[in-house]
Formats: C-alpha cells, sequence, structure tokens
C-alpha cells in the first residue's frame, strides 16, 4: 500500500477515539499503535512528516551501550529491545553499524575497563539477535590493535593509544523514510493522516465525552471541527504552544545540530572523547564523546548539547556555531583537519532539558558551556485535572530517543485505552513496517539479479530506502528507462524516485521530495541542475505551473542557507 491521498475535508464534523497532534515520530508511533488496536485515530501535522526533531535526529538506532555509564540497566535492556524489533519490523530502513571505540592507558580510558563493560553489556543483551535475519545480527565485541585501529581511523591522536574496541550498533539511512513508513502504516491500520494542518485550538471537555478541536489547512486556510474522546499532543517542542500556557519566561530545551563533511570514515563509526564531561555519569571513562559515521558516502558527525531558549519556530543553526562545532572537534581528533569548508550540511532539533538543568535555571544558575543539557527520560503527562485551560482528556507525550518511540508510543496508548474502558493489546513490536521483506533482506537485494532491468548499485539503493516496495519503482524505470538516472552528486538519489515519492506518499512541497521522501537534500544542496530537476520531475507530477514552481525551488533553497550569527 503507499500512502492515501491527502483529504483533510474527512476530518471536517468527524468524533473518533484518539486525536493525535504532531506528526513526528514519535506522534506517529501512538497513531500506528491506536489504529492497530482498533481506536478510531486522526493524525495531524502543521508541518511535513518527520520534518521537524524526527529528521534532526543522528541518524543512530542505538542498543543502549551508553546508559552503563549511569549504570541503568533497565534503559540498557529497554534501548536493545526497541533496537531488535526495529531490526525485525524495518530492515530495510535500519543495518548494523560497527563502532571502534579507541582505549587509552589503563585508567579508565583504557582497554580492560572497557573490554569490562561490553562483557557485561554483552551479558544485558544476550537476547539481542533473537529472530533476526542473518544480515542484521549484531556479533559480539572485538578487541583491536593500535595499528588496526590506525588505519580504521588514520586521523586518531597516537599518543597514548593502545588499542581500541569495536562493537556494534544500527544506523539509519534516512530516519525520515523510516518517520514515513509509521505514518503509512497507521493510514494503513485505519488511521485518518494529514500533513500541513495544524491544531488551531482545543475546547474543554464536554458532557459527551468529546473536546471539539478547530484545524487550519495550512496550504488552503480553510479550518476543520473534529471531536476526541482522547487526544494524545505529541507536538514535541511545540507542546507546551499548543497547551497554551500563559508563561513570561521563555522556552528552554537542549539544542543539538550535527554535520555532514567529506569523507573521513569509510566502514566504522568512531567514539572521540570531548573536552567536555557528562556529569551525570555514574561511572565515566572521563567526558563526553564526538560519534563520526560514514553516512551515504560523507561523514555524519554529532552531537552538540546546549542550552536553547525561545521559541522553536525560530530554531536555526549559525555559521558560528559550526565553526565552534568543528572547533571543540579538532580539539578532540587534531589531525582531521576538518574546516568550515569541509561542511556539506547542517542540521538539529531540541530536544527536553535534563531536570537538574531546569533545577540550576530555576535558582538562576547558568548550566556549563559545554556541559549536557538533554533529558534522557521519556515524559508522559495527564492532564486528567484539567488544569487551566487544558482538558482532561488531553495526554502530552515528549519523546528523548528516536530508538524508542515505539515503546513509549505503547505506554501513551496503554493509558488511552484504560482511559476508554477497552481492553486492546498492543500489536506493534511484531507488526511489520510497510516496505519490510516478507522473507529476508538479502534475498530481497538478490532479486535484481533474478529479475534483472536495473543496475545492481541502483537497485541497491532503492531497497535500502523502499524495501519490498522497491520493485514499484523499478516499473516505472522499465517504462521509462530516462528515469534511471541520478540526481544530484551523491549518486544514489534517482529521477524515478522523485515521481514515485510525487504519485504515492503525500507530497506537497519540494522540500517534501527533496528532504523527506528522498535523501536529495539530507546530505546538503545538491547544486541547482538537480533542485531544476527535481522541481520539473515533482511539479509535472502535482500539476505545477512555472510561477509555483519558481516559488518552490527558491523555498528550498533557503533552507540551506545558515544565518551568520
Amino acid at each position: 500500500m503507499s500512502a492515501p491521498d491527502r483529504k483533510p475535508s474527512t476530518l471536517d464534523g468527524r468524533t473518533v477515539d484518539v486525536l493525535v497532534i504532531g506528526g513526528g515520530i514519535v506522534g506517529a508511533g501512538c497513531a500506528w499503535d491506536a489504529a492497530l488496536r482498533g481506536l478510531s485515530t486522526a493524525l495531524v501535522e502543521k508541518s511535513d512528516f518527520g520534518g521537524a526533531t524526527s529528521a534532526g535526529c543522528f541518524k543512530i538506532v542505538h542498543g543502549g551501550l551508553r546508559y552503563l555509564q549511569h549504570l541503568n540497566f533497565k534503559r540498557v535492556r529497554e534501548s536493545v529491545a526497541e533496537q531488535t524489533i526495529l531490526r525485525r519490523i524495518a530492515p530495510h530502513l535500519v543495518h548494523p553499524l560497527p563502532f571502534l571505540i579507541p582505549t587509552y592507558g589503563w585508567g579508565k580510558r583504557g582497554r580492560g575497563a572497557l573490554r569490562a563493560a561490553l562483557e557485561l553489556y554483552d551479558v544485558l543483551t544476550w537476547d539481542r539477535n533473537t529472530a533476526i535475519d542473518e544480515s542484521h545480527r549484531l556479533p559480539r565485541y572485538k578487541v583491536l590493535s593500535r595499528e588496526r585501529c590506525l588505519e580504521i581511523a588514520p586521523y586518531l591522536s597516537p599518543e597514548g593509544l593502545n588499542g581500541g574496541i569495536v562493537y556494534y550498533d544500527c544506523q539509519m539511512s534516512s530516519s525520515e523514510r523510516l518517520s514515513a513508513a509509521v505514518v503509512w502504516a497507521a493510514a494503513e491500520a485505519g488511521a485518518t493522516v494529514c500533513n500541513y494542518i495544524a491544531a488551531e485550538s482545543i475546547g474543554v471537555l464536554g458532557p459527551d465525552g468529546t473536546t471539539t478541536v478547530t484545524l487550519e489547512d495550512q496550504l488552503s486556510g480553510q479550518k476543520y471541527s473534529l471531536k476526541a474522546r482522547q487526544i494524545i499532543n505529541a507536538a514535541g517542542p511545540w507542546g507546551p504552544l499548543l497547551e497554551q500556557r500563559q508563561s513570561q519566561a521563555p522556552l528552554r530545551y537542549s539544542k543539538g545540530i550535527q554535520v555532514v563533511t567529506r569523507p573521513i570514515m569509510s566502514k566504522y563509526a568512531v567514539a572521540i572523547e570531548s573536552r567536555y564531561s557528562d556529569p551525570a555519569a555514574r561511572v565515566s571513562r572521563g567526558s563526553r564523546s564526538f560519534f563520526v559515521q560514514p553516512w551515504r558516502g560523507a561523514t555524519l558527525i554529532g552531537t552538540t548539547d546546549e542550552l536553547y531558549e525561545g521559541s522553536p519556530d525560530d530554531f536555526s543553526i549559525t555559521s558560528r556555531e559550526v565553526r565552534e562545532f568543528l572547533d571543540d572537534l579538532r580539539a578532540a581528533y587534531p589531525d582531521s583537519r576538518l574546516t568550515a569548508d569541509n561542511v556539506q550540511y547542517a542540521f538539529g532539533g531540541l530536544r527536553p532539558l535534563d531536570a537538574r538543568v531546569e533545577a540550576e535555571l530555576a535558582h538562576g544558575t547558568r548550566p556549563t558551556p559545554g556541559a549536557a543539557t538533554a533529558s534522557m527520560k521519556d515524559m508522559i503527562v495527564d492532564h486528567a485535572a484539567g488544569e487551566g485551560t487544558l482538558p482532561s482528556n488531553l495526554l502530552t507525550v515528549v519523546g528523548v530517543k528516536y530508538t524508542t518511540f515505539r515503546a513509549v508510543a505503547e505506554q501513551v496508548v496503554d493509558r488511552v485505552v484504560a482511559k476508554l474502558g477497552r481492553r486492546l493489546p498492543s500489536r506493534t513490536a511484531t507488526t511489520k513496517l510497510p516496505g519490510a521483506p516478507t522473507d529476508s533482506y538479502d534475498l530481497l537485494l538478490k532479486h535484481v539479479a533474478d529479475s534483472g532491468g536495473v543496475a545492481p548499485a541502483l537497485w541497491h539503493n532503492l531497497v535500502r530506502s523502499y524495501g519490498a516496495k522497491a520493485p514499484e519503482v523499478r516499473e516505472l524505470i522499465r517504462a521509462s528507462p530516462e528515469l534511471a538516472r541520478p540526481i544530484g552528486p551523491s549518486g544514489d538519489v534517482y529521477a524515478a524516485e522523485l515521481v514515485y515519492v510525487a504519485r504515492n506518499e503525500m507530497v506537497m512541497t519540494l522540500a517534501d521530495a527533496v528532504l523527506r521522501r528522498t535523501g536529495l537534500g539530507t546530505l546538503g544542496y545538491p547544486g541547482d541542475a538537480a533542485v531544476m530537476a527535481a522541481a520539473e520531475l515533482v511539479g509535472h507530477e502535482l500539476g505545477w505551473n512555472e510561477e509555483k514552481r519558481v516559488a518552490e525551488i527558491h523555498a528550498l533553497r533557503r533552507h540551506f542557507i545558515l544565518p551568520s550569527q
């Protein structure tokens, strides 16, 4: 099944069991879970699905190793369980990635201490390969020599380096396509899903047990009214604005950014210690880490963790922040010689603050620059007391990790089901997402050799983006062979993809196609020729005139301009 048509008028005058406001990965997960349980469900997003905080993630599906520093064994188990589920239900979008951690000396940064930690990790995650396809199983850690570490990561500081250890996590080639797949799964389960629909106002709980929500179409200005028995506020950083809290204090978040640079890693990701420590760690190796990972032929480096104050609508990444990011990186990884000229793209998002930082701010103390500020705890708030203008059938959820979105969504919908007085178990842990192959991932990759029609490299890229739906894109190429041409400098996005997503995946703008349905723009500005070609392909499918096409090109280009300050 492809995505449904966008029909916001079908929301008008309806009564649903659950209205989910916010189409990031957590909101999409809530809508999917609720619809799979048989609840009548609507999902609305004021811009595009998965287009803000969810798109700003670091593309890693964590197995929870970092939580050993905090002695949080429960969080380790939850993370690896969710990572395992995603390898089962979306193997085309989540893939194993080896991580190298270099070791120095014989103390906390040494090989012995790290090896002991990974022995414990292997015990805690003993079932991480249960019912997993062979191509997606995660091996045990392995110890590497000093020489092998320098072969893998030649920019590592050799002073004191005595080797390293490799463990395995998972990477998303596109978090945006995974977010979209969850939205399409919700629609497949019966949910009504609409992008570019904003929740303008939320009423009070009425005597019929419903709350009226006024919606506004951001593309047409048309307004609609919908009644919901339960409302889930999954608007992320926009949640407090949605809840209409009247406060003179600025909104505060943790701001994280990542940069895409020229390739400096080929196969392994590398953890490199920064200058700053994590004050929340119970057992620390000495400092926070930068993570440097190979990603789609480039290198992705993250992440920062700084205090942000202001409206989420004003979020941006400045050229100054990118320079400061690289200064910190070079201090930890001097031989990389990365400069601002090597940065192809910078992106990021906002996360909730750690309770410790919130307390410091409340007492007038500013956090130390560079110190960790982001919370590691998901937040679910039940507004059953009906505080202020908030209706008592409203739940607010804020997730902090992409990895655990499904588990968080399950917890939220468990509460919704209880409030509705029903017994409906969650099914998302065992339901494959659209595009997940019914057979093994390797068999799907091999399919091109049996059926022919497209080059192996093209087929490989299509499978990594569309999974079992890749034959649908291939059929476009068979009908029009010119659509096999790559678009953009990365060489891994093809003309046929832009046609396919414009026809089938609720694309409303050029940015939707370039930034969130394909990876054409997620490595940086792909160049004028690629943007104009994309606008021509998408515009032809959507019936744009020349004026509309030019306006969409200008809007997309603005996305790649970094403010100077």
